[in-house]
């Protein structure tokens, strides 16, 4: 074997990891999209929960939530709830959209979850306990269906990244011998 025909095999073999490291780490975001989306549900179920059966004012229930959240989400509530009992909740929307972008921005989110998760604090707003239950629902619905695209999506990844796998594996058992 040559001196150039080595470089050029080992240019592959780096060229091969590089692909396997990028696969890797698209399968891993997506894996903390999919964390994160169920993590989101839960803590909007628990809101949700909290609304129907204590019935108490929002800050109230932002702040007992927190307690059993992890972080970001513990802060995200207090400083809603901090800010709800400072200025009232008449710019609950304005503040929901505001603390989301700052706090929770660094999650591993779609623009578009993002964007919706953003929203719902202006349609709670001035909403009766019923309708906020509501509100939440249909967010909690919403982001179950595009977490199960997601989930769907990546296993679809997976699958094909398997089969190129065993493909380029074979492929270089047959060249090499």
């Amino acid at each position: 074997m040559t001196e150039g025909t080595g470089y050029a095999v080992e240019t592959d073999r780096m060229s091969l990891h590089s692909d396997v490291f990028f696969g890797v780490g698209v399968f891993s975001e997506y894996r903390r999209q999919i964390q994160e989306m169920h993590c989101l549900e839960q803590l909007i179920r628990e809101i949700g929960g909290e609304i129907s059966y204590t019935k108490a004012p929002l800050p109230e229930i932002f702040l007992r939530t927190a307690r059993y959240c992890r972080s970001p989400y513990s802060l995200w509530l207090r400083e809603m709830a901090r800010e709800m009992q400072e200025k009232g909740a008449v710019q609950l929307g304005v503040l929901w959209e505001n603390r989301t972008r700052k706090i929770l921005g660094t999650l591993p989110l779609d623009s578009e979850e993002m964007n919706e998760l953003s929203q719902v604090g202006y349609q709670m707003n001035h909403l009766d306990i019923r309708m906020q239950e509501q509100t939440l629902i249909w967010y909690v619905t919403r982001l179950e269906e595009r977490r199960g695209r997601k989930e769907k999506i990546l296993y679809e990844k997976q699958r094909l990244s398997n089969l190129l796998g065993v493909s380029a594996g074979l492929f270089l058992v047959i060249l090499l011998m």
